[in-house]
Order: C-alpha cells, then sequence, then structure tokens
C-alpha cells in the first residue's frame, strides 16, 4: 500500500496488527512508519518516531550492531532528507545527501533513500 501512495490506508493496516514479536518485524515495521510519514508529509508524527526509535534500537540487546548501525544511518538521513524538502536549498542539500548515500556506506532502506533523494534534486 505504502509503495502505491496509499499512505494511511498502509498505516490502518499496521495498527491491526497489535504484536510484533521478531525484531526484524519490528524494524520492518518502523521503516514502513517513517516512508508514511515522509509520504504524507507529517512532519511531528516523523521526528517523534525517529527520536523514540533512535534510541529504542540503540538499546535493544537483541540486535547486533551492525543492523543498529544500519538503522541509525537510516535514521539520520530520513532526518536529513525531511529537512532538505522543507528548505530552501533543497536541490543542494538533496545532492550532498545523494553523495553521502552513494560513498560506500550502509544504510536501511538505502533504495527508497536514494529515490526520495532524487526527487529533491529534480
Amino acid at each position: 500500500k505504502q509503495r502505491q501512495g496509499n499512505y494511511r490506508e498502509a498505516l490502518d493496516l499496521l495498527a491491526k496488527k497489535l504484536v510484533f514479536t521478531s525484531e526484524m518485524d519490528k524494524i520492518q515495521v518502523f521503516l514502513l512508519r517513517v516512508k508514511c510519514y515522509y509520504g504524507l508529509d507529517d512532519f511531528e508524527l516523523l521526528e517523534n518516531t525517529l527520536e523514540a526509535s533512535r534510541k529504542l534500537f540503540a538499546r535493544n540487546p537483541v540486535l547486533g550492531e551492525d543492523l543498529r548501525k544500519l538503522v541509525h544511518n537510516f535514521i539520520r538521513l530520513t532526518s536529513r532528507l525531511h529537512k532538505a524538502k522543507h528548505s530552501p536549498e533543497r536541490s543542494a542539500l538533496a545532492k550532498a545527501l545523494y553523495e553521502e548515500l552513494g560513498a560506500g556506506h550502509k544504510y536501511a532502506a538505502k533504495r527508497w533513500l536514494l529515490d526520495e533523494t532524487l526527487k529533491l534534486i529534480e
């Protein structure tokens, strides 16, 4: 649903599944929520979700260091992406972000980050 732009419907479907037990499921739900909030341009929910998740995933002893780093990088870059989207210098900020994404570092949802960054450059 999120890929089709049906962000509200995707969020409603997520709300119906009350318990996600696997850590990978929790990360996937987090990524989907963030993408939906970004697509809806809901700055407050996006920033609150990013900040709460930053703390939650950083403290999670079940996640390995590599996975924590992937999620941390996603959070950091999504926050920058959203700020660039609303900046008068959006193209320049997006180009800098695009260069960082291409620098060989690892990120969760890298394809989505690249696609959304390219939209700001065009």
